[in-house]
């Protein structure tokens, strides 16, 4: 017979996990890159409907007109993730990572939790994208988990200054999702205003990409609850052009794959950049 302490314990385990997935926006930063003698530039960006998003660019050691665009998954704030904004400036990239409406010292805005994906952070993706383009770098390297996966996938695709796209844990169709929620026993939600107004990246990448497209590494947990493998492969499939690779995460704590084997990740990540 189960113990039912073990099953206790495994119950809030599953509700934990399944919980990390859901959005969950921090306005404080507990982490910043003075704090870890990180160079970087502090600024603005403002989207087209008034909202105001700060952002941290981080010139690379070497010069270089590469840029990386980092879009997170929603979890915290962008203070979280500079142990990989230091990892990606050491590819010799520069780097620009930013927050969307409602984290950090972006603007205020109300967020559900139980909301899986927002309209407006997809007008925050483009205000990014083009105010790099102006400012920063004609040559952009597109890097998205979770949410920030799906969107970089939807609105960056087809953006001329894209070159190349790691896209961790994207979803691809947006049809799926409701049963899927369900099944992990989730009350989670795509926002209705994304359904409406944006193509899932299925449909994205039937569309031919920019002329200076050169590839996508699409990256997927092996017990990711809500993705599969065979999701990858159906929006590798939609792809006629550049290289198209799936990297396969081992990867128990399904929300986060960097965080199971930073180094790993990180040298996946690498090894796709070198070769496009």
């Amino acid at each position: 017979m189960i113990n039912k302490a073990l099953l206790l314990f495994f119950g809030l385990w599953f509700i934990s996990n399944t919980n990390s997935m859901a959005l969950n926006p921090l306005k404080e930063y507990k982490n910043t890159p003075a704090k870890i003698n990180l160079k970087f530039e502090e600024g603005r960006i403002q989207t087209s409907d008034g909202a105001s998003l700060v952002y941290w660019y981080f010139p690379s050691a070497r010069i270089t007109n590469k840029l990386i665009i980092v879009s997170h998954n929603g979890d915290g704030n962008m203070g979280n993730n500079l142990s990989r904004i230091k990892s990606l400036l050491s590819f010799g990239f520069n780097v620009l990572c930013y927050d969307y409406r409602g984290y950090g010292a972006s603007s205020d805005f109300k967020i559900e939790n139980e909301t899986y994906l927002y309209a407006e952070f997809y007008d925050d993706f483009e205000a990014v994208y083009n105010y790099a383009v102006e400012n920063y770098s004609k040559k952009l390297y597109l890097y998205g988990w979770g949410i920030g996966a799906t969107i970089t996938n939807t609105i960056g695709y087809n953006k001329p200054n894209t070159y190349t796209i790691i896209s961790d844990g994207s979803v691809s169709k947006f049809t799926d999702m409701p049963a899927r929620f369900k099944k992990i026993n989730s009350r989670m939600s795509i926002h209705e205003d994304v359904l409406s107004t944006y193509k899932d990246p299925y449909t994205t990448f039937g569309n031919p990409p920019s002329p200076n497209f050169r590839g996508i590494l699409f990256i997927v947990g092996s017990h990711d609850y809500l993705l599969t493998a065979q999701d990858m492969e159906d929006l590798k499939g939609q792809i006629k052009t550049g290289s198209q690779d799936i990297y396969i995460m081992p990867n128990k704590r399904s929300w986060d794959n960097y965080r199971s084997d930073p180094s790993s990740y990180i040298r996946r990540m690498h090894m796709f950049l070198v070769n496009n």
